[in-house]
Parts: C-alpha cells; structure tokens; sequence
C-alpha cells in the first residue's frame, strides 16, 4: 500500500513539475533569442502562425517555433493581423502571441522629403508600406479619394 502511494505522489510531482516547466517556458521566460535588443518583424497579409513560426525560425528570431505554435492554437490564433511589430529580447512567448492576437503593430515613421510627381511619392510610400506603387497611383489620381 504504501508503495502504491509512494508511486502514485511520484507521479503526481512529475506532472506537476511537468506543469510548472511549461508554465515558466510560456509565461516567464524570454521568447526571443538574446542576440538583438530588439527585432522588428513584418506580417504580410494572409500569413498565418505556421507561415509565421517558420519566418521567425529562419530569422533566428524565435527560441523555439514549436512552442509558439502550440500556445498560439490553444490561445485561438489563426491569422494575425498583418503590420510592422517590434519583439524586443525580454518578451515571453505568452507576450509574443497576445501581440500578435490583438494586432498590436508599432507604426511606421515615413518622413517624405519634397518629391516632384507622383510616380516619385509612390515609389518611396511603397517601400515602406505593404502596397504596390501602380496602387498608389491610382489611389492619387482617383477623384473618389481625393473628396
């Protein structure tokens, strides 16, 4: 009897312990390699979190891909929303996920020096937002827009 107790306590610490790694892994610890203070990371339209886990995997952003994955389907995270984000080395991989959940993108600072056409405006907004420069164009010259 007492080594069917013994057992069964055995057991229950292992899953316990279990528990609490997981928890500290998800919750606590750092997410993102240590390498960079921080990481700024681009999520194009229609990506979703496997597409994601495999870019910041190649980047060498992310510590561990799998993780991500796992707590990103328990926390119902499909598709994130798509923007620039700023990871910085101390965010946990509960942190990551909430950020990409909730949209929490960082804006983008575009200072426009004095250009002469339009083609040249385009051209330079292109870089930095997720539009082609023929989009743009057409969005200057439409009378809709410009009421």
């Amino acid at each position: 009897m007492k080594r069917i107790l013994l057992i069964a306590g055995l057991i229950i610490l292992s899953f316990l312990a279990f528990v609490g790694y997981q928890y500290y892994n998800w919750f606590v610890k750092s997410a993102i390699n240590p390498n960079q203070e921080t990481v700024v990371f681009y999520v194009q339209t229609g990506l979703n979190t496997d597409s994601i886990a495999r870019q910041m995997e190649e980047k060498s952003i992310l510590k561990s891909s799998k993780s991500f994955k796992k707590l990103a389907r328990l926390k119902g995270l499909d598709i994130p929303r798509p923007g620039r984000y700023v990871l910085s080395k101390k965010m946990s991989l509960n942190r990551l996920v909430n950020l990409f959940k909730g949209g929490l993108q960082t804006p983008v600072k575009m200072v426009i020096t004095p250009i002469r056409t339009p083609e040249d405006l385009a051209g330079k907004i292109s870089h930095y937002l997720e539009l082609d420069s023929i989009s743009i164009i057409n969005g200057l010259k439409s009378d809709e827009i410009a009421k």
